[in-house]
């Protein structure tokens, strides 16, 4: 069964992000509940009943309860949003088991973390989580387009510390820099570096709103090289300093501004 049925309603349990440490495992269980992971960076490697899983930037997969997992090998350092909820399966309609799913989503992991913290009504964060879910697709109903364009950000996500030029990805991806450059624009309304840039800043907000890395350690897990250009850089997406949008916690995940509250560490 590799289809979550989209014909009855799930039972939302919780839900966070994880930042897994430079050579953290999975952890080893029998999980009893449907889990939903959202890959927005580095790899998550487990094996599940023995067989090895790596789930990549922009990806989903659902782990499906009573699996045995284990972290038999280190994991990329994924920052990746998970979901335990209970549902129902599938042999050939439903949700596919693993997909990819649109970047935008992030927006509403967001605010299903909100919810969470408020301790929002258990109507509203279900409504939430459902809105996820219901924006889950699998790659086989992909245009060329989409296919390549997911490419990218793929490209993009895992060299985000880094960077990676056009020419490399046209080496990569067997197309010309100019065609894949607009191919992408076409479909996503920005450009390679632009996107690359809005990837950096988002990362740099989850670690400054759910870590307690410096402003200068997280502009160097975010790929800037010198803390003024990472200044600029946010300051140009959320008109405030980061230092600034950190003493802002509060407002922006219910937590508190005050240090010490790591990611927690469920996965």
């Amino acid at each position: 069964m590799n289809f979550l049925r989209d014909d009855c309603m799930p039972e939302y349990l919780y839900s966070h992000f994880r930042y897994f440490e430079p050579g953290e495992k999975h952890i080893t269980r029998y999980c009893e509940e449907d889990v939903l992971l959202l890959i927005m960076e580095g790899t998550l490697r487990f094996t599940e009943n023995g067989i090895p899983m790596e789930i990549h930037p922009g990806e989903y997969y659902i782990q499906k309860s009573g699996l045995f997992q284990t972290g038999a090998v280190p994991s990329d350092k994924p920052t990746y949003f998970y979901i335990h909820f209970h549902g129902q399966w599938d042999d050939q309609t439903g949700i596919p088991k693993r997909g990819i799913f649109d970047r935008a989503l992030v927006s509403e992991m967001e605010k299903l973390t909100l919810l969470n913290n408020i301790n929002a009504s258990y109507l509203s964060k279900s409504a939430a989580f459902l809105s996820i879910l219901s924006s889950l697709t699998g790659s086989e109903k992909l245009t060329s387009a989409q296919k390549l364009t997911t490419e990218v950000k793929r490209l993009l996500t895992d060299h985000l510390q880094h960077g990676i030029s056009a020419d490399e990805m046209a080496a990569q991806l067997n197309f010309s820099k100019n065609y894949i450059i607009r191919i992408f624009s076409n479909e996503t309304g920005t450009t390679p570096h632009r996107y690359l840039n809005h990837l950096r800043i988002k990362k740099a907000e989850q670690l400054l709103n759910y870590s307690d890395l410096s402003v200068e350690k997280i502009a160097e897990e975010c790929g800037f090289s010198c803390y003024s250009g990472f200044y600029r850089a946010f300051f140009a997406e959320n008109t405030v300093s980061p230092r600034e949008y950190s003493r802002n916690r509060e407002k922006h995940t219910g937590l508190p501004a005050s240090p010490g509250h790591p990611l927690p560490s469920k996965p």
